[in-house]
């Protein structure tokens, strides 16, 4: 991924299209930084167009309590944006139970703030897939072998 595959307008564009999102995730999260566990967020606009430049923090334990984790989203929230894409990569597959944890602890904290989430995306070795509150949704460049353990985990 590269900005060369984005549109030309892409920091001016809202963020509906959620493979543009991925392909974002995807550049600002490359593979060869995702074992590091990185949080990427990244501030739009109200119209949810992204400004280009995200926040990276790298070196998370994903599996923390749930004071620690409501910790971490509350802070993301000084930085005062009306809206975030919000992506997260780990070098080994995250039980679902806890990306979703982090998934409904960042979707209600943006709520009660009235800030809105872009979206929220994971990104593997091997793929970034949107995570949603009824499932999984898109994902991109998705190994076969991914994608069978990605269906059987939901």
């Amino acid at each position: 991924m590269s900005y060369l595959h984005l549109p030309s307008n892409w920091t001016h564009t809202p963020l509906i299209d959620a493979f543009i999102a991925a392909d974002l995730v995807d550049l600002y999260i490359p593979p060869k930084i995702r074992g590091n566990n990185t949080l990427m967020i990244l501030p739009c606009r109200e119209d949810h167009s992204p400004y280009p430049t995200p926040f990276l923090f790298q070196g998370f334990t994903w599996d923390v309590p749930p004071p620690k984790r409501e910790y971490v989203v509350k802070r993301l929230l000084c930085l005062g944006f009306p809206s975030y894409l919000v992506g997260i990569s780990s070098a080994e597959k995250i039980d679902m139970k806890i990306l979703y944890r982090w998934y409904y602890s960042v979707f209600r904290h943006f709520m009660e703030a009235q800030v809105d989430l872009v979206g929220f995306f994971m990104a593997t070795p091997h793929t970034v897939f949107e995570v949603l509150r009824d499932g999984l949704g898109i994902t991109r460049d998705i190994a076969p072998y991914v994608a069978s353990e990605l269906a059987e985990a939901v």
